[in-house]
């Protein structure tokens, strides 16, 4: 259904729920990776598309749940404030998919907030880059997933 709306990229949004659980959205999700769409990935989005690419979701032993938890984007070096609420993730960069570049980790507990598949146009993050707790610390991942979108396939 959602290819009929001809769409130029897709955001997989927030949960709540177990992703673990959600087969047919990681089936969606893989359908529009076979458009070749790009898709940015966001909280419960984030976790369906790891599962969709071959990683692994496990429950945290403490969810993060906070208006201003600290990421760090690995490639660049900065760090931001974002935003959190989730009790699954990405516990070790081991678990990613295949094919994936590591993009930000929680300095705390090094869990994986967020990755890149540049060959296939994927964003996807963890935290909440639309709450700007910081106001706007992350609202530039929203700029980049629509630079993707119009650099075309």
């Amino acid at each position: 259904d959602i290819i009929k709306f001809d769409p130029k990229g897709v955001v997989f949004g927030n949960g709540p729920g177990n992703p673990n659980l959600l087969k047919e959205v990681i089936d969606t999700y893989n359908s529009v990776l076979e458009y070749k769409i790009p898709i940015l990935g966001i909280c419960l989005g984030h976790q369906i598309g790891t599962l969709a690419l071959g990683g692994k979701i496990n429950k945290m032993k403490f969810g993060h749940r906070a208006v201003n938890k600290p990421v760090i984007d690995v490639i660049t070096g900065n760090s931001y404030i974002t935003t959190h609420n989730h009790g699954y993730g990405i516990l070790s960069a081991k678990d990613m998919p295949k094919n994936a570049k590591l993009w930000f980790v929680d300095p705390d507990d090094s869990t994986v907030e967020g990755w890149i598949n540049e060959e296939k146009r994927i964003l996807s993050v963890q935290f909440h880059p639309e709450a700007r707790p910081g106001p706007l610390d992350t609202t530039w991942i929203f700029r980049k997933f629509k630079k993707i979108i119009q650099k075309g396939g």
